[in-house]
């Protein structure tokens, strides 16, 4: 029987055989997109929402106070409108925010010493596995944002014998370079 894979070994034993003493490195935290990124994302969800509402706002709040004329004589409805309107913006938020951080926390690789773990979802759970042995490439792409932020995606396509292909994708990782070595060191 092989030896059971261990996800998070990040230290060597004195007991390994020699053929496995080799500097392969490990990393233990999550590779997750950038928290940057992440804020990026949250405020802009908050502002762009908040920007309509303050525009639909200021349109109704000025034809009931000027006496304009509104479509189909809504007067008589603008409290009840402008309520809509706030539960309609609050409701968007909350989706909004909560799509982005299931996202985030649901997406995440783990590289170990002999391994690419890639989990994603957070209610319904898919854990892959893949050896480091059968990465063909590893690609990394960064816009002049991810240049200024530090952030990127990286792009690591897998093939093994049978005609097996598959690609992981991580969009806005941070720290580019480093895992895109730690990758190329088992080509």
């Amino acid at each position: 029987m092989g030896k059971p894979i261990t996800l998070y070994n990040t230290t060597k034993t004195d007991n390994q055989d020699s053929k496995n003493s080799d500097n392969r490195t490990s990393i233990t935290e999550p590779i997750r997109e950038s928290l940057i990124l992440f804020i990026i994302k949250i405020a802009s969800v908050l502002v762009i929402t908040d920007m309509v509402y303050a525009a639909l706002n200021f349109i109704l709040l000025r034809a009931f106070f000027l006496n304009h004329e509104l479509l189909f004589n809504i007067h008589d409805m603008t409290a009840y409108i402008l309520t809509l309107f706030h539960l309609v913006k609050t409701a968007f938020q909350v989706w909004g925010i909560s799509a982005i951080v299931f996202r985030w926390v649901g997406n995440s690789c783990h590289i170990t010493d002999r391994h690419l773990v890639h989990h994603a979802g957070v209610l319904n759970c898919i854990e892959k596995i893949y050896d480091l042995d059968i990465v063909r490439s590893v690609s990394i792409q960064q816009s002049w944002l991810g240049r200024i932020f530090r952030y990127g995606t990286v792009n690591i396509e897998i093939s093994a014998s049978g005609g097996y292909t598959d690609q992981v994708t991580l969009f806005g990782v941070s720290n580019l370079q480093q895992y895109e070595n730690m990758l190329h060191k088992h080509f």
